[in-house]
């Protein structure tokens, strides 16, 4: 080969390695990428939202710092500005909303009840979770106050979605716990109230006995036959009549007496 066909076979190997690594750039950029307001659809625990992002894109999906802004077809909105992985607020962050209320603190995708929310925790944190006192917040919304271990409630109180809070103690809801104060109550209630039923129950019969005594003397003056147990009879004073009821002699019509 002449010196000629060498040189040219050198400018066809460069012309090719350059081509190459013309088409891997190109695709290294389209994989990843730096994207201002861009329109995208995120995978979030409360559903796909679309808004614009400016940041890392990782395979089309945000990776690291970036800026989330959400607008709802009502004019509702939110922006989160923070650290993202695959996609989802994962990190150091702020969620702001309309109103202006502020979330500052440590975003995490975490599972709730079976189904994924996304935790923000604001207070003390302690690798990349709240361990002391602050608040923790799911998917935007305040839900539990006080102290913290290892992002779970041990003592303060827990909000419902819909209203409504409980207080924990010693990581569980007070309600579940039974306190000295509660037993000494019972005790009380054991000791004096349930022998006393024994009581209640001899007082009530006494007083139905005397009622029904009563009302036999009633109906014995009203000159009424009674049911005792023995059937009333009398003599007449002035016939010598033998009578089983009524206080009239029904031989003589003399009054008894």
């Amino acid at each position: 080969m002449t010196t000629v066909g060498v040189q040219h076979m050198k400018k066809i190997v460069v012309s090719l390695m350059l081509l190459i690594i013309a088409l891997n750039a190109l695709s290294i950029r389209t994989h990843a990428r730096d994207v201002y307001d861009y329109e995208i659809t995120l995978l979030l625990p409360v559903g796909s939202r679309t808004g614009s992002f400016t940041g890392y894109l990782q395979n089309g999906i945000p990776q690291g710092h970036g800026i989330f802004v959400f607008i709802s077809p009502a004019g509702e909105g939110w922006r989160y500005e923070g650290d993202f992985i695959n996609g989802q607020f994962h990190g150091m962050g702020s969620l702001t909303s309309d109103g202006g209320r502020s979330i500052v603190g440590i975003f995490m995708p975490r599972m709730l009840n079976g189904q994924l929310r996304t935790f923000a925790w604001v207070g003390d944190i302690d690798a990349e979770t709240l361990t002391g006192s602050g608040r923790r917040y799911v998917d935007g919304v305040l839900n539990a106050s006080g102290s913290f271990i290892a992002g779970d409630l041990w003592d303060g109180v827990q909000y419902a979605a819909h209203g409504g809070s409980t207080n924990f103690a010693g990581g569980q809801p007070t309600s579940e716990r039974v306190s000295l104060p509660d037993l000494l109550i019972l005790l009380v209630i054991v000791l004096f109230f349930i022998p006393g039923i024994p009581i209640l129950i001899w007082v009530l019969a006494r007083r139905h006995t005397a009622s029904k005594e009563a009302n036999a003397q009633i109906n014995i003056l009203r000159g009424q036959r009674v049911n005792m147990q023995e059937p009333i009879s009398w003599t007449c004073n002035s016939c010598g009549a033998p009578n089983h009821s009524s206080v009239i002699c029904a031989y003589c019509s003399t009054r008894r007496k």
